[in-house]
């Protein structure tokens, strides 16, 4: 996942937005509309998924499954928001994580993760933890892509909201997109 993770470059909040959502219902369909994502799955042995064990071991298979695209796909889009809290920072004059220091109220001996990134990472998490708590009581093979992406969107868009920050969010481009000579677009 690590090794993959950089080769998703996901260039704007746009673009990640509708590809994460077309992913979604891409999920949805593989694995409510045919039982294909569920017989990879279970009977295909490769390194591509996370295997847990279940409360539950009388069930005919007593795991939950996360597929790695689960790990990769919101991770670049947790990464996205890492470059836009650099954006941010940068547009101001910042240092690197001065912004989060400052906004936090830490002295500098230590520094906490910048908002956009720090929310994204805790909606993964709390989407990861929706996703089992489904698995369990639905006694059923979840597509995790439907927790995790509404949970790492929308942890963007509340707290672009509490900050003022909505239309620079949306608009925003990465360094990778604006190489070209474009210039910065997170204008706040």
């Amino acid at each position: 996942a690590c090794a993959t993770l950089p080769l998703l470059d996901l260039n704007s909040f746009r673009i990640a937005s509708l590809f994460l959502i077309g992913l979604l219902c891409y999920d949805c369909f593989w694995v409510f509309g045919t039982d294909v994502m569920m017989t990879v799955a279970t009977r295909v042995e490769a390194p591509v998924k996370f295997v847990y064990p279940t409360p539950d071991p009388s069930r005919p298979y007593p795991f939950s499954i996360l597929g790695l695209g689960d790990v990769i796909i919101p991770g670049a889009f947790v990464g996205l928001m890492r470059d836009f809290d650099l954006e941010l920072e940068r547009i101001a004059g910042l240092p690197p994580g001065s912004a989060s220091m400052r906004e936090n109220g830490v002295d500098g001996s230590a520094s906490l993760p910048p908002p956009y990134f720090r929310n994204a990472l805790i909606g993964y998490g709390l989407g990861l933890a929706v996703t089992f708590v489904a698995n369990e009581v639905t006694k059923a093979g979840q597509p995790a892509l439907v927790y995790l992406i509404p949970a790492v969107i929308s942890s963007a868009l509340l707290t672009a909201q509490s900050r003022g920050e909505v239309l620079a969010l949306v608009d925003f481009k990465s360094p990778n997109e604006r190489a070209g000579g474009e210039e910065a677009t997170a204008e706040i």
